[in-house]
């Protein structure tokens, strides 16, 4: 697993960090820094954004079939994971959606999540949301 780069920092950094195993899937996508109570959506696609697309407040470098792994409510201290508990894992939830993950390929992965501070990045991008730094799990 290794993290995408950031293309446009600022003095606030969402990040993302994978940990567990690929084969079997006991990986765990976890987000921080974010909004306590923030609505997330983690996000998985097939293909890197090499300059990264600007996406709310953020830069959404996760592109291609993008996937909508899971949806969390962050906690009130700025954390959020898929898979929790009850939840598919990450490698199942892709195959209900339609991208049966291969072993030996990578998949990108990014959060999504409301931000609605109209402070902290005015128009005109200033959205209600921004994204995590990404990071890419070798399957």
């Amino acid at each position: 697993m290794r993290l995408l780069p950031r293309k446009l920092r600022t003095r606030f950094y969402y990040s993302i960090a994978a940990a567990g195993a690929s084969n079997p899937d006991t990986v765990v996508l976890t987000a921080s820094d974010l909004r306590s109570n923030a609505l997330c959506i983690f996000l998985q696609g097939n293909v890197v954004l090499g300059s990264g697309v600007v996406f709310g407040d953020g830069v959404r470098c996760v592109g291609g079939a993008l996937k909508r792994i899971g949806s969390k409510t962050a906690s009130t201290n700025g954390l959020a994971s898929y898979p929790g508990a009850g939840d598919p894992s990450i490698s199942a939830r892709s195959a209900a959606l339609g991208d049966q993950i291969q072993s030996g390929t990578d998949r990108p992965y990014q959060t999504w999540y409301r931000d609605n501070s109209p402070a902290f990045c005015p128009p005109p991008q200033g959205g209600s949301s921004n994204v995590s730094s990404g990071v890419i799990v070798h399957w």
